[in-house]
């Protein structure tokens, strides 16, 4: 499964518009929302931008282990002047995080169980918190549970029409759980479980001049390009499929 979060995702509400997602078999589908999404040429005028991504997983049957996110080239991402919060990564929990250290929030829902005959739902509050320059990290915990996890996003760099690719890795426990699991599972005696969906809201505010998001374009299309690819794992058998891919825009204006 993934309780992510992504976010991020995590990644990402009323914002300036929507891009529904391309879908492939087992398929999945993406929306990108973007505010504000007017460009300013003088940078110094440029605004913060708060993201969000809604992420539906057409087969929960399916235990994702990895989230890509490629974010439009025009959306410039920065963590200059943020406060982090390394110990997040240990202890899994962003209560005692700096408010500076705090990207945003969202939510999971998973199905637990999904190789087995009684799966059940799980529901996750999700909390973005910057680890440190390079990696985000999305606090899991499951609401009414016990299950406690993050999911770390490392910022990376894409290319053509992406500028960011925020890469996240989902925590063993937010997968499987059982005594002897592995990946791929050597037995069935795992306990396996399925992504239905994650919607997450980042994006921080430094000051005038520093912001982790920024918009420092604007396509001729008035559109900016998304993209998300879920990758699967054995559970305990191949996946339907390696991975799907969900591409969606955003509008902007100039």
């Amino acid at each position: 499964m993934r309780k992510f979060l992504i976010v991020a995702v995590a990644a990402c509400t009323a914002f300036a518009v929507v891009g529904v997602a391309t879908a492939q078999t087992p398929g999945a589908t993406s929306t990108v929302k973007v505010k504000p999404n007017k460009f300013t040429k003088k940078k110094k005028k440029r605004k913060s931008v708060t993201l969000t991504l809604d992420v539906q997983n057409g087969d929960s049957s399916q235990t994702a282990d990895g989230l890509q996110i490629f974010l439009a080239k025009q959306l410039v991402i920065s963590t200059k002047g943020l406060k982090t919060c390394p110990e997040a990564a240990s202890t899994a929990d962003a209560s005692s995080c700096p408010s500076g250290s705090k990207l945003g929030s969202g939510s999971a829902s998973a199905i637990s169980g999904v190789n087995g005959t009684a799966p059940s739902s799980l529901e996750f509050d999700v909390t973005a918190v910057l680890l440190n320059k390079k990696q985000l990290g999305f606090v899991i915990n499951q609401k009414g549970g016990g299950v406690n996890t993050i999911a770390v996003g490392t910022v990376k760099k894409a290319s053509g029409k992406y500028g960011t690719l925020l890469d996240v890795s989902i925590p063993g426990i937010a997968r499987e759980i059982g005594s002897s699991c592995t990946n791929p599972p050597a037995t069935n005696t795992c306990s396996f479980n399925g992504l239905k969906s994650l919607r997450t809201t980042i994006g921080k505010k430094v000051n005038k001049k520093h912001a982790l998001f920024k918009l420092k374009g604007c396509p001729s299309s008035k559109k900016l390009p998304f993209r998300t690819v879920i990758s699967f794992q054995n559970n305990p058998n191949p996946p339907k499929a390696a991975s799907v891919t969900a591409d969606s825009t955003a509008k902007c204006t100039k």
